[in-house]
């Protein structure tokens, strides 16, 4: 699964669009568009120092090849499989960090 994420101040972000996080969660419950979602893994360039950051989140040296677990809340995207996203590629936005992938049943 590939993760292109354009919110660039994020530190799971590798400088050139992928995300670097293995475990990412998506939030929107009740979304039912893409501005109801957003990306609950996305962190600031002041959290990287924090313990409770690196306690959370593992980084993966090869973002684009490797298997990326996504826990997605929002239960009213056909691309949401039991909580999991299933989505072959997820776009994280870049003012927001909504996912843009979001499609409604």
């Amino acid at each position: 699964m590939n993760v292109f994420c354009k919110k660039g101040n994020c530190v799971h972000n590798d400088g050139e669009g992928s995300c670097l996080a293995k475990r990412i969660r998506i939030e929107g419950l009740e979304a039912q568009t893409k501005l109801g979602t957003s990306c609950a893994t996305f962190s600031g360039q002041e959290d990287i120092y924090t313990v409770e950051f690196a306690a959370d989140f593992m980084f993966d040296s090869e973002p684009t090849t490797s298997y990326k677990i996504i826990n997605c809340e929002a239960v009213n995207c056909v691309y949401n499989s039991q909580g999991k996203c299933n989505a072959a590629t997820v776009t994280i936005d870049e003012v927001n960090a909504r996912c843009e992938t979001f499609q409604l049943i």
